[in-house]
């Protein structure tokens, strides 16, 4: 493909995305955290179990959509 060039957006198919990592922490918390690029910081979001049965549904709800 010689004429192959980035700019052509018909010809992307998948676009990146930036990881997301989903784990607890020491404080119990789940974490969301998304990694950004070099020298940025990553970003959180921190949810509290109390929290996490609402988030799960309002999620569930979307996916289901």
């Amino acid at each position: 493909m010689n004429d192959f060039s980035w700019s052509n957006h018909d010809a992307i198919v998948v676009a990146p995305v930036a990881a997301i990592a989903v784990y607890i922490n020491l404080d119990g918390d789940v974490i969301i955290r998304q990694q950004v690029g070099l020298g940025d910081e990553d970003s959180f979001i921190i949810i509290p179990p109390s929290n996490l049965k609402a988030l799960i549904v309002a999620l569930r709800k979307l996916a289901l959509k």
